[in-house]
């Protein structure tokens, strides 16, 4: 059975920019709220400091790529970008690797373009939870702190690349 619920995004902390968007499952949006509410109270403990790594996996280019994001008193500092070949041993995988400092973010092309944690919270609710469960899967995971791992969809039916969304494989907090 679907649940097609109205949440209102101001519960769950974006103050102002408050909108309604569709969710289609109810045990996302409690999940949702947890981690969000996790994420706020450990920002504020590390003084808005932090770096993640995004994972992308392309089958059809044969690349697996990573950027990292630094953040520092919420403001991003520096974002790193790595290509691997895929199906290698580890030291002939990496084909390409560049990075950015503050003064030059998002100077290259590859790469994720350069956001802060709270942009893939927003991304996630706005983008991905609201998409519907006839035409996508969702996907939403929490590592064991309670953080955000994985948000996003695929079209169904889909057979190649067709994920779409944010998956973190590194996380840190910088004191």
């Amino acid at each position: 059975m679907k649940i097609n619920l109205l949440f209102v995004i101001l519960l769950s902390g974006f103050g102002a920019h408050a909108q309604i968007s569709p969710i289609r499952e109810i045990s996302f949006v409690e999940e949702y709220i947890t981690s969000k509410n996790k994420w706020e109270k450990a920002k504020a403990l590390h003084n808005d400091s932090y770096q993640f790594t995004l994972h992308q996996i392309s089958e059809t280019e044969g690349f697996t790529k990573h950027t990292t994001i630094t953040v520092k008193n919420g403001t991003i500092t520096e974002r790193s970008y790595q290509q691997f070949n895929n199906g290698m041993n580890d030291r002939e995988r990496l084909k390409y690797s560049w990075t950015e400092d503050q003064a030059h973010i998002n100077s290259h092309g590859d790469g994720i373009v350069a956001f802060t944690f709270d942009k893939i919270y927003e991304n996630c609710i706005t983008m991905h939870l609201s998409q519907d469960t006839e035409d996508y899967k969702i996907i939403f995971q929490i590592d064991a702190y309670g953080m955000l791992a994985t948000c996003g969809s695929t079209k169904l039916n889909c057979e190649r690349d067709c994920f779409l969304g944010y998956e973190v494989v590194k996380f840190e907090w910088f004191e």
